[in-house]
């Protein structure tokens, strides 16, 4: 037996492009690009969201706490916080954010490496 088509079901690979084809459950027009679990579809300004956009301060945050921590995996869990603060009302803004935390990461593993190797080829 073929199920109906799920009107609330969140956007796939093939078809329209994604948020472009489900209804707005407040106002009623097409374009909702927030999909809450368990509710249907609406617009980010409909919920009474911002714009899933991450600022650059947060990139500074982000950097601070990360990099002079070395490369101890407490920097990176520290600097992770606003991720799953954000993770499920903000899902872009998370990603973004994380992956600058692991880059952050990476970049400190390489600095305090470097340093550290400077300092024992001098001795």
């Amino acid at each position: 037996m073929v199920q109906p088509p799920n009107p609330y079901a969140p956007p796939t690979a093939y078809g329209m492009a994604p948020g472009t084809t489900y209804p707005c459950a407040r106002c009623g027009q097409y374009g909702a690009d927030y999909f809450p679990a368990g509710q249907p579809p609406m617009h980010r300004a409909c919920a009474a969201l911002g714009p899933d956009t991450l600022a650059w301060p947060w990139l500074l945050l982000a950097y601070s706490v990360v990099v002079p921590l070395g490369c101890t995996f407490v920097g990176a869990v520290l600097a992770s916080i606003p991720y799953y603060v954000w993770r499920g009302k903000y899902p872009q803004r998370a990603r973004t954010y994380n992956r600058h935390v692991w880059i952050g990461f990476a970049l400190s593993c390489v600095l305090w490496g470097g340093l550290y190797a400077i300092g024992t080829f001098r001795r």
